[in-house]
């Protein structure tokens, strides 16, 4: 057994802007992205889903309720979303930490129908992230809120061997090369879109400080990734299309967030195949990620 070890130093505040493009407001006031989750906070909890405190209706900072040595950013509350269309949440039913993430059919035809198709697959190598509900809008039934499993990102905390990073390599490239079995072409596969479950952290994290404990009071322990077996996942359909058997896989070009495509670089207009390009997209992300950086070589010096 790994001794465990104090994760990374805790973030609470995202420093992004806001969905309209403005920077984000002082901790005691919700973004305007927040407002949409903290107005729909009764409906969702009615759907079995809790938000945290900050979300619900007549909510007082913490640390305005009382005088107290500690700062604003001490406070469980102070913690805002990272991104205007994922929330964190609970489910009422388990206490099961769950990812909310609201996406409008309009913009994203095919993800629901992809999501829920792979969910419905069970298989070894399917490293897809699994959908465990859809949620409308009773208002508007162009938005719809997925309901998937808590993750995080796939390098933190860091590897610690070689055989951890081929372990991590080997589920993905099994995860997309089922994807392609499936006749499902990803179109965005890169750093952002590849997570792992919480195996590393036997005691939980909070989803919003990923680094602190699920009540934000301590570090998060952790251990090794040689000792828990995480499992790695490949998320975010939203540019994703599946293809019938008898169809040419054949495409409109979209460019997702790597933009040294080089098929895209100068775009005739024609269709295009998608599948060699998800290729493209993960071999460029190893080689950013495992072969340009330090890290392969501090671990093989190391294991010398």
């Amino acid at each position: 057994m790994i001794e465990p070890r104090d994760a990374a130093p805790v973030t609470t505040m995202s420093t992004a802007k806001d969905v309209d493009g403005t920077p984000p407001a002082p901790p005691e006031q919700l973004d305007s992205s927040e407002i949409f989750w903290r107005d729909i906070q009764p409906w969702l909890q009615s759907h079995g889903y809790q938000l945290r405190r900050r979300y619900r209706p007549g909510w007082v900072p913490a640390w305005k309720q009382r005088k107290t040595s500690l700062f604003w950013w001490e406070f469980e509350d102070s913690i805002k979303a990272h991104h205007p269309s994922v929330m964190d949440a609970k489910r009422i039913s388990d206490e099961k930490p769950v990812m909310f993430k609201r996406i409008l059919l309009s913009q994203h035809p095919h993800e629901v129908a992809v999501a829920k198709y792979l969910s419905s697959v069970s298989d070894a190598k399917n490293h897809s992230d699994v959908l465990l509900d859809v949620l409308t809008l009773p208002e508007d039934e162009d938005v719809k809120i997925l309901v998937m499993p808590l993750l995080r990102r796939f390098d933190d905390p860091p590897f610690d061997t070689i055989g951890e990073v081929v372990e991590f390599l080997r589920q993905i490239f099994e995860g997309l090369q089922f994807l392609h079995h499936q006749n499902i072409a990803h179109r965005d596969v890169g750093v952002l879109n590849i997570l792992m479950d919480g195996s590393m952290f036997p005691d939980g994290y909070h989803p919003g400080s990923q680094s602190r404990t699920p009540d934000f009071k301590h570090k998060a322990r952790f251990v090794s990734r040689t000792s828990s077996s995480p499992r790695y996942f490949l998320i975010d359909f939203g540019l994703s299309i599946r293809f019938i058997d008898s169809e040419k896989r054949l495409a409109v070009p979209i460019r997702g967030a790597d933009k040294t495509v080089p098929e895209f670089k100068e775009y005739p207009g024609a269709l295009y195949d998608p599948f060699p390009t998800d290729i493209y997209y993960l071999g460029n992300f190893v080689r950013e990620h495992f072969f340009e950086v330090d890290l392969c070589v501090s671990i093989a010096e190391e294991e010398d």
